[in-house]
């Protein structure tokens, strides 16, 4: 599923009429324990507002035993690095936060995320701004938890993919300060 219309029927021309199909992550069109697995990659719940709604959907679909693969952006990564050095430095970086700004993320509880507006930037010089909200582990067990799904793994894959600044990684043509 998805929520863009273009997406899915960019999708179903690919894979396949019928495939996917357009849905609110908090309001899927299955019937309660009915899938084996779960994929929501592509930090897809960083994007939810109301992200309990998800979750709630995620375990009414699931079936017991069933398994969830979630990606999501953690609160404890190097993103969070590159955002307070931009911002101390003039913001080269182009993530719009001010010092003050970027203090308030780490300085908030150890184990609380935080929502934050990114700029997103294409054709050189449009901004989309895209309401995200970083999670910590704690949170996520807590949310899976609740929805009654057993957390049995749990992996960091951020971690290393904010080694880039991700304001350059998602630029149309990324290069260091282009």
């Amino acid at each position: 599923i998805d929520i863009s219309e273009g997406l899915v029927r960019v999708a179903n021309k690919k894979m396949g009429e019928g495939l996917c199909l357009v849905s609110d992550a908090c309001n899927l069109p299955f019937p309660d324990a009915c899938f084996d697995a779960i994929s929501s990659a592509g930090s897809t719940v960083n994007h939810i507002p109301d992200y309990e709604c998800f979750f709630e959907e995620v375990g009414r679909v699931l079936k017991p035993g069933g398994y969830i693969f979630l990606e999501s952006d953690n609160k404890w990564n190097p993103d969070i690095l590159w955002c307070l050095a931009s911002a101390m430095v003039g913001d080269p970086l182009k993530y719009h936060e001010t010092f003050r700004g970027a203090i308030g993320y780490i300085k908030r509880p150890f184990h609380e995320g935080y929502p934050y507006v990114f700029h997103l930037t294409f054709d050189d010089s449009k901004v989309k701004l895209l309401r995200l909200r970083n999670f910590t582990h704690r949170e996520l067990r807590g949310e899976l938890e609740s929805a009654g799904c057993d957390v049995i793994a749990t992996f960091g894959a951020h971690s290393i993919t904010n080694a880039i600044p991700s304001t350059v990684m998602h630029r149309d043509r990324p290069g260091w300060l282009a």
